[in-house]
């Protein structure tokens, strides 16, 4: 199974089944198959899923226009990516939204430094001598630093004030005791719960997949290896 079908069918199935993890909320009361654990584990899987496929891409393009260290800089991204899963683990198990500001900082720095690749490479000779790498690069130019300024103005500071508020129980449970509390769910329906979760949701849910389909889609026709 491709990055692309992993992600788009995890995406699915979080969009019917959407929760909250750290406060132990969700939409419906479907048992273990809609609790932290079972969302998370799928998760995980999903935005190394995503974050592999991206970075791989980001390096074909910027490496095809000569832009050195292109693999290690990819390699970075994915790593910062990757690590932020063990932060967001130790924000459901522990239901301190600490931790998942820490890991939506991670998620911020990594297109960051990407975006900054990106930025260099369109100015180097050839850069849009290919149509797709014309495309991946003016579109991430600006998209990579608008996702990053959202993470710094939306995100991060919401999981912060989350922190603050003691939302979700603070540090309150150990990763033992969390483990077995992230197979409960407590079902709530509230437009103030859902308000403010849907933002990030929907734009994940909907907007992630195209991109992965997208760049599945232009991988093929890349022209230059990492």
């Amino acid at each position: 199974m491709t990055c692309t079908a992993i992600f788009t069918i995890v995406c699915a199935f979080r969009s019917f089944l959407p929760r909250v993890d750290a406060e132990r909320l969700c939409f419906w009361d479907l048992g273990i198959i809609q609790t932290p654990f079972v969302g998370r584990s799928l998760a995980t899987v999903a935005e190394i899923s995503f974050a592999y496929q991206f970075t791989r891409y980001w390096a074909r393009v910027v490496g095809a226009v000569g832009l050195p260290f292109s693999l290690i800089i990819a390699n970075l991204a994915w790593f910062l990516c990757s690590f932020a899963q063990a932060l967001c683990w130790t924000g459901v198990l522990t239901t301190n939204n600490f931790w998942h500001a820490c890991e939506n900082s991670l998620w911020g720095i990594s297109p960051f430094i990407l975006a900054v690749g990106a930025i260099e490479a369109s100015t180097r000779k050839g850069a849009f001598k290919h149509e797709k790498n014309k495309k991946f690069l003016q579109i991430f130019c600006v998209a990579g630093p608008a996702f990053v300024a959202y993470l710094a103005t939306y995100d991060v500071p919401m999981y912060i004030q989350k922190w603050r508020d003691g939302v979700g129980g603070g540090v309150d449970l150990t990763l033992s005791e969390g483990l077995k509390h992230s197979l409960t769910c407590n079902v709530d329906r509230s437009d103030e719960l859902w308000g403010q979760e849907m933002p990030w949701m929907s734009g994940y849910f909907v907007f992630g997949p195209i991109i992965m389909m997208t760049l599945e889609e232009w991988d093929t026709k890349i022209i230059g290896k990492i």
